[in-house]
């Protein structure tokens, strides 16, 4: 018999294959400038601002507010004020024709003034309506000019001056706007009127000595010769 033999036939083998691994899509970083660009934006965000303490001093002044910052109360005006209730201002501004104006502007309406002072009798007043765009110096500083005077500001911080800054550019841009209207109100024109035509009080009262002197005897001593001549 003839031997049988057993031939093993290799069996196909599958090669293994790895699955390939899923795929995650890509999550865009946000850039850097975007955050850092949001952080400055909150920074800069300014709050509206109606009075505070500043530190000023103004070009015209006299000694030492000149020269030497003071801390001083501002706020903007918005009702109207007695003349009276100004006669400090007036007696202090050196400029008459300056407190004539701003009084006036201050008899018919507070707005487009900044004041300066207590809130109901004020020191000083600076007129917004001939006040230039307000430029930053620095990081607290500040400063513009109003009829030819230039004052400078400080503030404690940044963001203190930066909303300053702001309300005082919308503020000035209203004032111009009002300028006409105020200057043609009747309240305006009669204090015009009443301050331009009171006479200052050294005038009035050299005028009011120079009858009695002239009503005074030339010489009260004539007569005492002529008694004696009697005699």
């Amino acid at each position: 018999m003839a031997e049988e033999h057993n031939v093993e036939v290799p069996q196909e083998t599958t090669p293994e294959t790895t699955p390939a691994p899923a795929r995650v899509p890509a999550t865009e970083d946000k850039p850097a400038e975007i955050e850092e660009s949001k952080a400055e934006d909150k920074k800069e965000e300014v709050k509206p601002v109606e009075e505070g303490h500043l530190g000023h001093k103004a070009h015209g002044l006299s000694f030492p507010k000149n020269l030497i910052a003071s801390k001083e109360f501002f706020f903007f005006g918005t009702d109207a004020f007695e003349p009276k209730t100004l006669a400090h201002y007036l007696k202090t501004e050196k400029s008459a024709e300056t407190a004539h104006s701003n009084i006036a502007w201050a008899s018919h309406t507070g707005q487009g003034l900044l004041f300066v002072g207590d809130k109901k009798n004020p020191s000083s007043i600076i007129s917004l309506a001939d006040a230039t765009e307000p430029e930053t110096d620095g990081s607290h500083k500040f400063h513009f000019s109003s009829k030819g005077k230039k004052h400078s500001f400080k503030a404690a911080n940044t963001a203190e001056r930066d909303s300053w800054v702001a309300q005082l550019k919308l503020t000035i841009a209203e004032a111009k706007e009002l300028a006409a209207t105020v200057t043609a109100s009747e309240a305006y024109k009669k204090t015009i009127e009443s301050l331009t035509l009171a006479p200052p009080k050294k005038e009035k009262a050299a005028s009011q000595a120079e009858p009695e002197a002239e009503n005074k005897p030339d010489n009260v001593a004539s007569s005492t010769p002529g008694a004696t001549a009697d005699t």
